[in-house]
């Protein structure tokens, strides 16, 4: 399969990331637990918007909505469950926003690498001073799989990385073995 097929809104693609995200559909999956652990240890910005780039299902996407009303929207190409904050468009389009924090979920680091690097290009571009993206990466699998690391995409964009805080809910899930945060990673906008 071919990226490009993956990254188009197609009946293919539909069909594609329908089945992919069903996998993972649940209010226990990591981006869930994410949107209503992490918030407790990072200090968001006041000023910027607070985006998920590929909603899926967009269950995470209403609990970052309720921490963040009036301020939160996502975008993906399909929007299964007609969510209301979901805004169904090719990242490639979306025009530049100020962000306070990006969830970065566009596409697979593995099927769709390239898409996924243009997203965090992107996220990192506009976050504001302060501000944080949660993202696949920072582990050595992860960025096999995109071809570059990433520490040197965020220092490009004045950003540092952190690992994900390990508080109640994220040590829980990953104990119970379906998910593990050490996949994943927050950058800072210096």
């Amino acid at each position: 399969m071919i990226e490009e097929d993956l990254i188009i809104d197609s009946e293919h693609a539909k069909n594609f990331w329908f089945e992919q995200n069903k996998k993972y559909m649940g209010w226990k999956n990591k981006a869930c637990v994410y949107h209503r652990a992490i918030f407790e240890k990072i200090n968001v910005p006041d000023r910027g918007d607070c985006v998920q780039l590929g909603t899926g299902f967009a269950m995470s996407l209403e609990i970052l909505s309720h921490r963040f009303p009036g301020r939160t929207w996502g975008i993906d190409l399909l929007n299964y469950m007609e969510h209301p904050l979901v805004r169904t468009i090719d990242i490639r389009e979306l025009e530049d926003i100020k962000l306070a924090y990006v969830h970065c979920n566009i596409g697979h680091f593995e099927s769709t690498p390239k898409i996924r690097k243009f997203a965090l290009e992107y996220s990192l571009k506009n976050l504001v001073s302060g501000g944080f993206c949660l993202t696949a990466g920072n582990h050595e699998f992860v960025e096999k799989q995109l071809g570059f690391t990433i520490k040197s995409l965020a220092d490009k964009f004045q950003c540092d990385v952190l690992p994900l805080p390990t508080c109640g809910e994220i040590a829980n899930m990953n104990a119970q073995g379906r998910f593990n945060s050490a996949h994943d990673c927050l950058i800072k906008k210096r």
